[in-house]
């Protein structure tokens, strides 16, 4: 409900009052404090409690963005000059954001578990290499479907202190797939997939000719 209907509420409230006592309806302002003017809050309430007067209308929250699903991570070492990759699934509960990654080109492990919080499109996860943490930050895309960042690590270590930036893309692995099943010793078989990415979740059917 707009203000400007507010104030109009309001105002027949306080004429009804007004006339309840037999007085012609002035402002609030005008009348002197005492007791007999009880109908003057008790207007206001009821007219508050009715329309509900606020300088605004409310809105309700915006959804955070989705980041689940099936992730693609490069990073790029600006203290080596190294790069490493990674590839994996993200699950997020509200803001809270965790998951997995297979990794390529660090010296310290072949897979990490990811932690963080997604704050609008503000990002803060943490990556634990064999007990190495890796803090990146960084910014996602209001679709979710790309994100982008700054990454560091502790001195010691087999990180090392490094420090760099990185990007990520999420990925789909639904659609069609075509391919030869060729286990040794058995007659191979052609093999048809129909895969439906569901946030990182895969699911689908084939069938063998």
């Amino acid at each position: 409900m707009t203000r400007r209907v507010c104030e109009q509420r309001t105002k027949a409230f306080m004429e009804i009052g007004a006339q309840a006592e037999g007085k012609p309806f002035k402002s609030p302002g005008e009348y002197p404090r005492g007791p007999r003017l009880l109908f003057v809050p008790v207007a206001l309430l009821l007219s508050a409690l009715m329309c509900g007067c606020s300088n605004g209308s409310s809105s309700p929250s915006a959804s955070p963005i989705n980041m689940a699903g099936n992730w693609q991570v490069s990073a790029t070492s600006s203290k080596f000059g190294t790069q490493s990759r990674g590839s994996g699934t993200l699950a997020q509960s509200g803001s809270n954001i965790s998951g997995s990654l297979s990794l390529t080109g660090t010296p310290c492990a072949t897979s990490a578990s990811v932690s963080g919080t997604l704050n609008g499109q503000s990002l803060n996860l943490s990556l634990n290499e064999n007990g190495q943490i890796v803090t990146l930050t960084g910014t996602v895309a209001a679709d979710g479907n790309s994100a982008s960042g700054s990454y560091s690590a502790p001195a010691g270590g087999c990180t090392n202190g490094d420090t760099g930036t990185w990007t990520g893309t999420r990925t789909s692995v639904s659609g069609t797939f075509s391919g030869v099943l060729a286990i040794p010793g058995y007659t191979p078989v052609g093999l048809t997939t129909q895969l439906r990415d569901e946030g990182g979740r895969v699911t689908g059917t084939g069938n063998g000719h």
